[in-house]
């Protein structure tokens, strides 16, 4: 009886599962196809990570929002959201793209903490966080104002079926 028991609960979980994989929501549905795209982002041959990489295309993609962030490496994956839904890569087409600095505070300080610390501390961290803003306006100016818009970019990428190619562009290169 025990194991008659087993093999029903063991068929219940296998049917859930078949169910459950082969669902897709009405907006993963109503996405288009995807393919890959990798977008490197250097400086004279060194990479740039933490860059806010967007693709723009044309009316037909307008629902859609892609994008990515270059990691360590200077490597953005891009991918493609629209309302919930997040796929990797993204539809076929001709797109703009533009490019920011991530920037980043950490470290920063309450009121509270701030009055806790010694005058040899406070200075100290007042040293620290101006060094840290010194070096993110640093970062920030890799990034040539002429990328930083769709309207003024120059850069465009060319997403086809049998892409996947990865396109790399130096900063020091864009005038």
């Amino acid at each position: 009886m025990k194991t008659q028991e087993q093999v029903q609960a063991v068929l219940c979980l296998v049917l859930f599962i078949l169910a459950v994989s082969g669902c897709k929501s009405e907006l993963e549905k109503s996405m288009p196809r995807l393919y890959p795209c990798a977008i490197e982002i250097v400086n004279k041959g060194t990479p740039v990570a933490d860059v806010n990489v967007v693709l723009m295309g044309d009316e037909s993609v307008q629902q859609l929002s892609m994008g990515g962030v270059t990691d360590a490496e200077g490597v953005a994956r891009i991918n493609t959201m629209r309302g919930s839904f997040i796929g990797k890569g993204v539809p076929q087409g001709e797109y703009k793209i533009t490019l920011n600095k991530k920037i980043e505070i950490t470290g920063t300080k309450t009121s509270i903490e701030l009055a806790d610390m010694s005058t040899a501390e406070r200075k100290k961290y007042q040293e620290d966080m101006k060094a840290s803003v010194n070096r993110m306006e640093e970062e920030k100016r890799l990034i040539p104002v002429i990328v930083q818009s769709g309207q003024t970019t120059p850069l465009e990428v060319s997403v086809t079926p049998g892409g996947g190619e990865l396109l790399n562009i130096d900063l020091s290169e864009i005038k």
